[in-house]
């Protein structure tokens, strides 16, 4: 399977701007403009699926190839992030509100996208398994529907959080798929088109979720989160330019480990802004500061530590998960 050095770019890119939608507040922006720039933002996570589904597919193939050793590195990726912040969640919330729920989604926010991926890496195959091919694209049609239907009434301050939970678990299915279908209908100048859709379909989103008295930044996956994702994921392989080496490396190298650590440099960079130098640091400031942080710890570990990189890789051309 080749790789594409503009998608490895796309994934540093996503990678970053992962980063801002974890910050949280950016107390030095006004609040439109903060729901803006996170609406804008929000097809950073899907998009890392829809790679997936683009690198692991064939344009002959309906199915992505998933197999037990790409199985196996995904969950050695879960298992690492689940020993980081266990002890982080218990020292946060006790032991009292540990439960069997904690196990598939994780005891940091952000591991919901790991564990959507396993999900997705042990459903996907079930459907193939008895060559349903149809039945899995109205199966991840009914659940990016109610995904996005449940994102809506999240908005706009209705209940059905622990819905919304459900259904991110299976998010991961029709990504994927969509990262199949780009990867088997190729380039084309319809991204183009698709992009400047989906950025006046959030525009409008943002606007109308206000005026029914919600808040677009509280929302995680929308029409235009889809459209969005499909649109830069589709334009980048149908770009003729190629993007600078250095970005591709850092993407195919750092990316994931990026999205791994970086809530820990949020928290480490925070503390020591507010609690030692006392200030209140603006999010932008955060955003950055987590980043450069979580890059140096990363390049520390390449030298220290090369298994652990090595496990840190996301690199999908390895036949085993180490190598």
């Amino acid at each position: 399977m080749s790789r594409d050095t503009n998608i490895d770019a796309l994934r540093l890119i996503a990678a970053v701007g992962v980063v801002s939608l974890h910050v949280g507040t950016f107390p030095e922006l006004p609040r439109l403009a903060v729901d803006v720039l996170q609406s804008f933002l929000r097809w950073c996570v899907p998009v890392f699926l829809m790679i997936t589904g683009y690198l692991l597919a064939d344009r002959g193939r309906r199915f992505p190839d998933i197999t037990v050793p790409r199985i196996a590195r995904i969950a050695s990726l879960y298992g690492l992030a689940f020993a980081i912040y266990l002890p982080i969640y218990l020292y946060r919330n006790g032991v009292g509100d540990a439960d069997l729920g904690l196990i598939l989604r994780g005891p940091a926010g952000h591991m919901w996208y790991l564990s959507a991926l396993l999900v997705a890496f042990v459903v996907i195959p079930a459907f193939r398994q008895i060559d349903a091919y149809r039945p899995l694209v109205a199966f991840s049609a009914f659940v990016l529907i109610g995904y996005i239907g449940i994102n809506y009434m999240f908005s706009l301050k209705h209940r059905g959080f622990d819905i919304l939970l459900i259904f991110r678990t299976f998010i991961g299915v029709p990504c994927i798929m969509a990262g199949v279908w780009l990867r088997r209908h190729g380039e084309s100048r319809f991204y183009t088109l698709l992009l400047l859709v989906s950025a006046a379909l959030c525009i409008a989103e943002i606007f109308v979720i206000k005026g029914l008295g919600g808040a677009a930044r509280d929302a995680q996956f929308l029409f235009s989160t889809l459209f969005m994702a499909a649109g830069i994921l589709g334009a980048t392989i149908s770009m003729k330019q190629v993007l600078p080496a250095r970005l591709a490396e850092m993407g195919r190298d750092d990316s994931l480990g990026i999205y791994i650590y970086h809530p820990i440099f949020i928290l480490l960079f925070t503390f020591v802004i507010t609690k030692v130098a006392g200030l209140s640091p603006p999010g932008t400031l955060i955003w950055i500061g987590a980043t450069v942080l979580t890059v140096c710890f990363l390049f520390g570990s390449r030298t220290i530590s090369p298994h652990l990189r090595r496990i840190e890789d996301g690199d999908f051309r390895a036949a085993s998960p180490v190598d």
